[in-house]
């Protein structure tokens, strides 16, 4: 599977920006457990990333 440490990306589409306070949630990440094996594990160029 995935090994790294993942890193996210906001893009941001307006011309006046966009102010958030410190400690803002902008985003939530879900994790599912398989019930089962997968039938073929992540081998993408992200794996390994900012390791």
């Amino acid at each position: 599977g995935y090994v790294g440490r993942g890193e996210g990306l906001l893009t941001v589409l307006n011309p006046h920006g966009l102010e958030l306070e410190v400690g803002a949630r902008v985003a939530q990440l879900v994790f599912i457990k398989l019930t089962e094996k997968p039938s073929k594990v992540y081998e993408g160029v992200y794996k390994g990333e900012n390791m």
